[in-house]
């Protein structure tokens, strides 16, 4: 039973560490943020790609201004390889 335990313990903590957000300023009111989703499924990470935008109009409605997208990325996911979305853009 302690070895169930432990094998869930760091199957959460490894999860917990695979989905994570950065945000990088990039230049003047210009960022790159990057968010990695864990390898549940096959296909396109479309909730993840919505959380960095939701991360991105958190940081720009700070100053009152909007997203404007500049490059966007997104990694499709399959089993045992994490998917991911990277967008750059500028506050305006």
């Amino acid at each position: 039973m302690k070895g169930l335990g432990l094998l869930t313990a760091i199957l959460v903590l490894t999860l917990v560490g695979c989905v994570s957000t950065y945000i990088i300023p990039t230049g003047k009111d210009t960022y790159k943020i990057a968010r990695h989703a864990p390898a549940f499924f096959w296909g396109t990470p479309y909730g993840t790609e919505k959380i960095v935008y939701e991360e991105a109009n958190k940081l720009c409605a700070k100053d009152k201004k909007q997203v404007v997208t500049i490059n966007l990325e997104v990694t499709n996911q399959f089993p045992a390889h994490s998917g991911g979305v990277s967008l750059e853009f500028r506050c305006e």
